[in-house]
């Protein structure tokens, strides 16, 4: 038994074509040399994901990039990727250098004890990891690790990055508003500076956590 290919208009025996569950007889209504004809003219139409430039007639049917740019290192789009990897030589020396560099690798080390003690996210974890400066005082760090994490000892919950200092004073007063409010009027009534500079310098830093404070309990 004989079918007539609407492609080509040749009488062929049903073998040639193939299965299409959705068709009357079950079979295709083209050949299957025409049916690959016809893909192979609508990959070629169809442009390479990298460099957008036609796809070559001898291309895979689930290829999705040109033979060219498969060879080409995905990161800096040069030179020759190596064997069984998406980035050339270069590229992944580089990228080697950088991971194994000793600042790198306490960066990642520092990000996934924040991670593991905090219950953070990775990406909160890595922004934290690199944090320069304190969020109460602006001091700057001056080596790595640095700074600290501040939590809520209640919730876990990360409020921001301080220095040792100002860390240490909120863990002194255990969190208390009332205590940092009641420090800075005990600081106001005593003769404790050498000038005014000294005690407006400190209370803008007491203000600063009590602002801290304050923020992160309306967010709750």
């Amino acid at each position: 038994m004989n079918k007539t290919c609407t492609r080509c208009g040749t009488s062929k025996p049903l073998f040639n074509f193939g299965n299409h569950p959705k068709a009357a007889d079950g079979l295709q209504s083209q050949c299957k040399p025409c049916s690959l004809e016809r893909q192979r003219i609508t990959r070629i139409g169809r442009p390479c994901n990298s460099c957008s430039q036609p796809m070559e007639d001898n291309a895979k049917k689930w290829a999705r990039i040109c033979s060219a740019c498969r060879t080409k290192c995905n990161s800096c789009g040069k030179m020759e990727r190596i064997k069984n990897q998406n980035i050339c030589a270069s590229c992944q020396a580089e990228k080697d250098r950088k991971r194994k560099s000793p600042e790198e690798v306490k960066t990642r080390e520092r990000a996934t004890r924040i991670k593991t003690k905090y219950k953070a996210r990775p990406a909160l974890a890595s922004t934290l990891a690199v944090f320069k400066h304190c969020e109460a005082c602006g001091k700057k760090a001056s080596r790595s690790g640095e700074m600290h994490v501040d939590h809520c000892h209640d919730t876990g919950k990360i409020r921001g990055v301080l220095c040792f200092n100002c860390n240490a004073a909120l863990g002194h007063i255990g969190d208390s508003i009332d205590r940092l409010e009641m420090l800075i009027l005990y600081m106001k009534e005593k003769t404790l500076f050498k000038d005014l500079s000294d005690l407006e310098k400190t209370k803008h830093y007491l203000d600063l956590l009590i602002e801290m404070e304050k923020k992160y309990a309306n967010g709750n």
